[in-house]
């Protein structure tokens, strides 16, 4: 992955490109160990260390900004696609996590600790998109819509239909 990656870079730069975010899709329920953002998309991998920033480059999360810069002065972003066909889905994802924690301690107390390991999963990424798959979905999105949520349609199939 890191030759990939570096040879990505590379290109994109002599292209003109100042940035470039490398993406995980997922379908439906996200899952705190296959989505997790440092196994799926290692900063390790994703800058070589050829392409490695001079300076400190751990800081993002501390300091509130998105993305790294490397050493061709490109921002480099990890970006998670969440591919929804259920409408239940969407509020587990979209809802603020403290109504989903009122909700939760209504059922149960493991349901409140897995929303807060999936708030805490999101905010890991740099950029989370949301495509629904059918129209109900994308109606529930919309309902819920933060606006750090970016929707994603895939063009090459016809638009949802419910």
């Amino acid at each position: 992955r890191q030759q990939q990656a570096h040879m990505y870079q590379m290109r994109l730069n002599q292209l003109g490109y100042d940035e470039v975010a490398f993406a995980h899709t997922t379908f439906g329920r996200l899952n705190t160990e296959r989505d997790d953002v440092d196994v799926t998309l290692p900063w390790e991998d994703l800058i070589p260390p050829s392409l490695m920033a001079s300076k400190s480059s751990d800081a993002p999360a501390e300091s509130g900004e998105l993305g790294r810069t490397n050493s061709l002065g490109m921002k480099i972003y990890r970006r998670l696609n969440i591919v929804l066909e259920e409408v239940s889905d969407v509020s587990r994802i979209l809802l603020p996590t403290a109504a989903n924690a009122k909700a939760a301690a209504n059922v149960a107390s493991s349901s409140s600790d897995n929303t807060t390991a999936i708030s805490a999963l999101l905010r890991k990424y740099d950029i989370v998109s949301l495509q629904p798959m059918n129209e109900p979905t994308l109606q529930n999105i919309c309902e819920f819509l933060s606006p750090a949520v970016t929707i994603s349609s895939e063009m090459t199939r016809s638009s949802p239909q419910s």
